[in-house]
């Protein structure tokens, strides 16, 4: 047998024509939306080229083809003003309740996520997710849910993924993913990692989109290794997200409710698996069934016990709530697993605007005038004029002979110095830096390099300020994405986490620990009808600083210290609020300090005890004695009637 026929017998085709028929116009609209989107890879090589330094001199501004003309002499400007603008802060969030009542959750959920972050180490993804948006104008968040994933006692995690530029196809003419029908995520998998996620064998074909791969993948093409599958998302006719997931000819996943609960059912017995392995026979082959209602422990009646206390003897009256096993409705998301972050918006448009088209034609124009000095200067050199027929030693020695016949031909006899003036070429150069610069409203202070405009340190900050203010409408839109990309996570959890979640927060008094229980997130209406708490406004804590300007920052917190705006200086519990702000500041000290002004509290503590222990032992002397000294004189106390 043919290896094309085996892998064609191989091929898991289509069971019945309602899958073919599905799997054919999902495959039209990829084809159609594909077309649609296809400009934007020749853009997306261009902004990839000029950001890495290619040396190509573009030919046309409009498609963007570089032509066959290199320039020997490149500064990366396009590189050195992202990487200026880079903001490594990860914006920690912050959960306003609507309701009252509701309020110690929101600090709750507050904990939780910032806890979430840490542990899925946000600044990788963020280190990434900057680059990738201020490059191509766009990038993408995934949220998804780890079945296999947490902690020891906990079943399954909130699992955050950056998506590239490349990899997501819109519905044609809509601005946003939210705004869309149905849109496409390309993802480059093996035939291993298929079979492993999706359960399904397929053969080693060549991949077909070879354009929908991450950046720096470009030497992969043509390997058989990787195989495109494509992820359709649309909305349902419920409201809710289905799924189409299919490569080639294979149909993979095919969910109308895609982000319903399911719980794992092994094939062979019928039991739920809730790890890798069937709990009852062993065996790892399961089926997907949705699960409507889950059983969870609930606050019930609430009884008054009489305990003795373990301190004083005493009995005291004590309430314990009484927990009853019930089931309530699942949590539903209704929502695309996606967070869409533009670098600018633009109206009409679904990319944002690119910093690297913004200062692209600076970028060509140092290129060429980079390319044009170089020319003129290697062009220069020394010429020497001599007498026809005399000849010059063009040897190392030191002393070199040259034999004329007559005096007057040593006149003859001169060097020409022929050095090209690049003087303008270097005004344009810096011309175009500085058109780009402005552009990208990034000053020498922002970049920490010398600024002579600035004649103080005061100077220095206002012009670092400035360009952060130029850069504020892109921190309002990260901050927008990391809003809503804590929000789903929150959602996520509410919907598959497990009855409980452990949470810490580090506050003035240390870390504390607590845990969050999903049982706190639902009530009763008054039908008597369960349902979920989710009404909180998700956002972040803006009080986190710019990198470029935390010095700035950590000046003006010691002169606010040094004010007494803390309270007063003297006192530790001062500087403890001192030190933990200038902790959030990435102070190099601030930790050491902290720990320090712990154990100094801790001895203050001691010695307060110690002293008023002493205060009542001299208290108790001075009324033993004072007792005594009015039995021996006959007076007595007269007790409370």
């Amino acid at each position: 047998m043919s290896r094309a026929l085996q892998d064609k017998k191989e091929t898991p085709a289509p069971k019945t024509d309602a899958q073919a028929a599905k799997l054919s116009e999902w495959k039209k609209k990829w084809e159609d939306a594909k077309s649609e989107f296809s400009p934007y890879y020749n853009r997306f090589d261009k902004q990839e080229m000029l950001y890495d330094g290619s040396s190509h001199i573009f030919a046309n501004r409009a498609n963007g083809k570089p032509s066959q003309v290199n320039s020997t002499m490149v500064r990366n400007m396009v590189w050195e003003l992202i990487e200026s603008e880079v903001d490594c802060t990860i914006p920690a969030a912050k959960v306003t309740a609507l309701h009252e009542e509701h309020d110690g959750l929101a600090k709750k959920i507050e904990d939780y996520l910032n806890g979430e972050s840490q542990r899925l180490n946000f600044r990788m993804l963020n280190d990434r997710n900057e680059r990738e948006t201020y490059i191509h104008g766009n990038s993408y968040l995934g949220v998804s849910w780890d079945a296999l994933g947490g902690l020891h006692k906990q079943l399954g995690a909130v699992a955050v993924s950056a998506i590239n530029c490349r990899q997501v196809v819109p519905q044609p003419g809509r601005d946003t993913l939210a705004e869309c029908d149905w849109f496409f995520v390309a993802e480059s998998m093996t035939a291993k990692e298929i079979e492993k996620k999706f359960g399904k064998v397929v053969p080693d074909d060549a991949e077909e989109e070879t354009r929908t791969r991450e950046r720096g993948e470009e030497d992969l093409k043509g390997l058989k290794h990787l195989q495109t599958v494509i992820h359709a998302y649309y909305k349902n006719e419920d409201g809710g997200v289905g799924k189409f997931t299919w490569v080639g000819m294979s149909i993979l996943e095919d969910y109308e409710d895609y982000l319903e609960r399911k719980e794992r059912v092994c094939k062979k017995c019928g039991a739920v698996i809730p790890g890798e392995r069937c709990p009852e026979c062993g065996g790892r082959d399961f089926n997907l069934r949705a699960v409507t209602e889950i059983e969870m422990d609930l606050p019930g009646e609430v009884s008054v016990e009489a305990v003795e206390d373990p301190e004083t003897g005493e009995m005291v009256q004590v309430q314990r709530v009484k927990t009853v096993r019930e089931k309530v409705p699942i949590y539903r998301i209704r929502e695309y697993p996606i967070v869409m972050r533009k670098n600018v918006s633009r109206s009409n448009t679904f990319l944002g605007v690119s910093d690297v088209d913004m200062i692209a034609d600076q970028q060509e124009g140092h290129k060429k005038y980079a390319q044009k000095m170089n020319e003129k200067l290697l062009k220069g050199g020394s010429y020497v004029t001599l007498p026809r027929g005399v000849n010059v030693e063009t040897t190392d020695k030191e002393l070199k002979i040259i034999r004329l016949e007559t005096p007057a031909e040593k006149a003859l006899i001169d060097v020409l110095n022929v050095q090209p003036d690049v003087s303008r070429d270097m005004a344009v150069l810096n011309l175009c830096y500085d058109w780009a610069k402005s552009t990208m409203g990034i000053t020498d202070s922002f970049q920490g390099k010398y600024d002579p405009s600035a004649g103080s340190g005061t100077a220095k900050q206002t012009a670092v300020n400035q360009a952060a203010g130029r850069l504020e409408s892109k921190r309002v839109l990260k901050h927008a994405a990391y809003a809503e990309l804590y929000r789903l996570m929150f959602l996520f959890w509410l919907a598959y986490g497990s009855e409980k979640a452990c949470i810490a927060h580090d506050g003035i008094d240390g870390r504390t620990y607590d845990e969050m229980t999903k049982a706190e997130f639902l009530e009763k209406d008054d039908a008597g009808q369960w349902y979920w708490i989710d009404e909180f406004l998700f956002d972040v804590d803006t009080a986190s600083v710019n990198p470029a300007d935390r010095r700035g920052m950590q000046e003006l917190l010691e002169r606010e210290y040094a004010s007494g705006m803390f309270g007063a200086t003297d006192q530790t519990e001062t500087k403890i609020i001192y030190w933990t702000i200038q902790d959030k500041l990435h102070h190099p000290f601030a930790s050491v300090a902290l720990e320090m002004l712990a154990r100094q509290k801790e001895q203050e503590q001691e010695a307060a005890v110690q002293q008023a222990r002493a205060q009542a032992a001299e208290s108790a002397l001075e009324a033993a004695d004072e007792t005594a000294a009015a039995e021996s004189e006959g007076v007595y106390a007269v007790p409370n009637l």
